[in-house]
């Protein structure tokens, strides 16, 4: 067990994985639209040119593709058709490039590996060198997605080739001086808007939903109504506490920790405070550390017990627990999204149970801020459509809120034509809202390059604004909870100076959308050019809901 900066993996452990996506985010392949691929039987290889792919190849990259996954969605996730057609396209597209990068010669050593993963910030000490350690615990975090280090490693190693790959594509787009300054010149202006808001909850009432409609409604999108997979557990938790109480730090342990950690403890002049104004805070310091690695170990030991073979007996958790003085606990069903009562390991519980199968029931450790877990599955429910009066509920609030927000744009579009055409007769803005019982709310001037953070619906109203004059009126525009009218009372050139004091900044974004922009329009060139056929499965016949 790696376990000497358990208090660095308590802190952090829980964003490790967001930070692991940031790493791949460079090189990152986003799944994009596709005609190509048939409905196949299982297990057909998938075509390239109208050859099956490499075996071997595309078990790797179906591999990486689904680690990708994982670090995409923080958890393993479900086996669906959507899923595995999701990992068949990435791993295809992964194909794709990793072949485009060797008839390129792009290639990243075991050298260069090494020394890209030694420079990122996530392994760093607080004295920003590499740290073994943290690289260690941030393995022992992915391990328990079923990441495994050889996995995290080969995906790495694809990734930094794309990214290559993708900065060879993208090197060819290019941004002008003057497309700088076209670009620049619109964002820099400010506007002054008056609005009027609407909200979707004051429509609410003015719908009714019948069961019949309910009823039909439900019939034609169960799906939307799916309840997701749900399942429950057994577990062990061996607590710090319990491993500390058995701990004795002797005074020789704490000179030598003194000695290798007094430069954090310095007093006002910078120097290193003497061992006894610090004695009780290295102690506790310490004694947390050996207990949670003893822990740890001990955690270790148990799941060890509890690898069977198939076929053979299941281990009983309970028992090969008790000698360790572990707590043992039962949840109740949960989703994959839940909060577990009463345990304190997060997402990492949560995720270690989603795991787990009939065939592996029991997890390795999970660490927690109260101890390592080790987990059993005890049942699983599959994902199912519920029965009707289970989901009525649920359909009727559904429906009547889809109803109540066509209702709102109905209205705010018939009172966005009335507006437009009052304020085009020559009355203004104000008393044509005021005509209709309308309250009228005025923006402070803000810059088109930013959005107006009050306002519902505020990137779109900022987009909409920059191609319109002074004293026009918007149409309705929704949002995710209503929406609004607006128009444009004021509107004022840059100052000046500004459009050149921004324009290398946005010089520097649309540099950067041109490049996504010829990135993608390659990526789509390389898949309608190789010809692939995906041969997914066809798709089982529709689930029916369950009976009351």
């Amino acid at each position: 067990m790696f376990i000497a900066h358990g208090e660095w993996l308590r802190k952090y452990s829980r964003w490790i994985l967001g930070a692991v996506l940031l790493i791949l985010v460079p090189g990152f392949v986003v799944l994009f639209s596709t005609t190509g691929g048939s409905h196949r039987r299982q297990g057909e290889l998938p075509l390239i040119h109208g050859k099956p792919v490499n075996p071997a190849e595309y078990q790797q990259a179906r591999e990486s593709a689904y680690a990708q996954l994982v670090l995409n969605t923080g958890r393993a996730p479900r086996r669906t058709p959507d899923t595995e057609a999701q990992v068949t396209q990435e791993a295809v597209l992964r194909l794709l490039l990793l072949e485009k990068a060797r008839q390129l010669g792009i290639r990243v050593t075991d050298e260069q590996l090494t020394g890209y993963l030694q420079r990122l910030p996530l392994f760093a000490d607080s004295q920003g060198r590499f740290d073994p350690e943290r690289y260690r615990q941030t393995l022992i975090v992915l391990r328990n997605q079923g990441i495994s280090e050889a996995a995290f490693e080969q995906l790495l190693r694809e990734q930094l080739i794309i990214s290559q790959l993708h900065d060879l594509v993208a090197s060819a787009a290019k941004v002008t001086p003057a497309e700088a300054r076209l670009h620049a010149g619109p964002l820099q202006e400010k506007v002054a808007l008056h609005y009027v808001a609407f909200r979707v909850a004051d429509f609410t009432n003015t719908v009714t939903v019948t069961d019949d409609e309910a009823k039909k409604y439900f019939a034609d999108n169960q799906e939307s109504f799916r309840e997701p997979e749900k399942l429950k557990v057994r577990y062990a938790l061996v607590p710090f506490a319990q491993a500390r109480a058995s701990i004795t730090i002797g005074d020789d342990e704490l000179t030598e920790y003194y000695e290798l950690n007094k430069y954090r403890f310095k007093d006002d002049k910078g120097d290193p405070k003497p061992l006894d104004a610090v004695k009780d805070d290295l102690r506790k310091e310490l004694l947390d550390i050996r207990a949670e690695r003893k822990a740890g170990d001990q955690a270790t030991e148990l799941s060890v017990k509890l690898v069977f073979e198939p076929g053979s007996p299941r281990p009983d958790l309970a028992k090969l627990a008790a000698p360790l003085g572990a707590t043992i606990g039962e949840t109740g069903y949960f989703l994959a999204d839940d909060e577990v009562p009463g345990v304190n390991a997060g997402r990492a519980f949560v995720t270690a149970a989603f795991s787990l199968s009939p065939e592996s029931p029991f997890s390795d450790p999970v660490r927690g801020e109260d101890g390592y877990y080790v987990l059993e599955l005890l049942d699983r429910k599959p994902s199912a459509i519920p029965a009707w009066e289970t989901a009525r509920p649920k359909v009727m609030d559904q429906l009547r809120r889809i109803r109540a927000y066509d209702a709102l744009v109905k209205h705010g579009t018939e009172l966005a034509q009335q507006i437009q055409k009052a304020v085009a007769a020559g009355t203004n803005f104000v008393a044509a809202c005021a005509a209709q019982r309308l309250e009228v709310q005025t923006t402070k001037p803000f810059r088109l390059g930013a959005e107006p953070s009050d306002l519902p619906a505020a990137a779109r109203v900022a987009q909409m604004a920059i191609g319109m004059t002074t004293n026009a009126v918007s149409g309705f525009v929704p949002g995710a909870d209503g929406g609004l009218i607006f128009h444009v009372a004021e509107r004022a050139a840059p100052e000046p100076g500004e459009i050149e004091k921004q324009q290398p900044e946005f010089a520097s974004q649309l540099l950067q959308r041109k490049r996504e922009a010829l990135w993608r329009d390659w990526l789509n060139a390389l898949w309608s050019q190789s010809q692939v056929d995906l041969r997914l499965p066809p798709r089982p016949a529709a689930e029916t809901p369950e009976k009351s």
